[in-house]
């Protein structure tokens, strides 16, 4: 977690935010700490990882395609893509 380890006033604040109804970014601005990585993901090993979970999923049994609609998915940060947003990642793919 950036920042370090939660202090007991840390979760006191959390729990406020909490019972408030605050979002996590409004949480973390209480505490003087970022939602999310900074930095983001390393596109080399998100692409590794893409590459050997496609290659399982066909293993198993399902076809280049299937698995790789499969692995779009699981990857992306909210679990959902347009039609658009899965087009572009195929194309990218066959260039």
């Amino acid at each position: 977690m950036p920042g370090g380890r939660l202090t007991q006033e840390d979760r006191r604040t959390i729990a406020a935010g909490l019972a408030e109804g605050l979002t996590y970014t409004q949480i973390a601005s209480r505490l003087r700490r970022v939602a999310a990585d900074p930095h983001g993901r390393d596109p080399a090993l998100t692409r590794a990882l893409e590459d050997r979970f496609v290659a399982l999923l066909t293993r198993s049994g399902l076809s280049r395609m299937t698995a790789g609609v499969l692995t779009f998915l699981y990857l992306t940060d909210s679990g959902a893509l347009t039609a658009a947003e899965h087009w572009r990642q195929v194309y990218s793919e066959r260039r």
